[in-house]
């Protein structure tokens, strides 16, 4: 009895599981560069061929990716900045990665 209460309300010996927040998995470089490298992404101008070539990377690629991969335009949900800012953000941290690994 006392297994099947501590499986219903969690046993003190189990660590909490972590959730990252959606925003951590959406504005994610790593998420961005796999779908950008990605032979069948959708896109007409984000591929292979361009990765990491910092000079064709553009704002609009990162919103190209946000609508494809996530159906997001227009900050179509809440988070915890502005939409326009995120999309900034992740610009910013793509184009550093990119510089990183070059």
């Amino acid at each position: 009895m006392k297994d099947l209460i501590d499986r219903i309300i969690g046993s003190k010996k189990e660590a909490p599981k972590q959730v990252l927040p959606v925003e951590e998995i959406i504005f994610s470089v790593d998420n961005f560069n796999i779908w950008f490298r990605h032979p069948n992404n959708g896109a007409e101008y984000a591929n292979e061929g361009i990765y990491l070539r910092i000079d064709k990377l553009s704002e609009s690629h990162i919103e190209d990716y946000l609508l494809k991969s996530y159906g997001l335009s227009n900050g179509a949900f809440l988070f915890s900045k502005p939409y326009r800012e995120m999309i900034s953000d992740l610009y910013k941290a793509v184009r550093k990665d990119w510089a990183d690994k070059q």
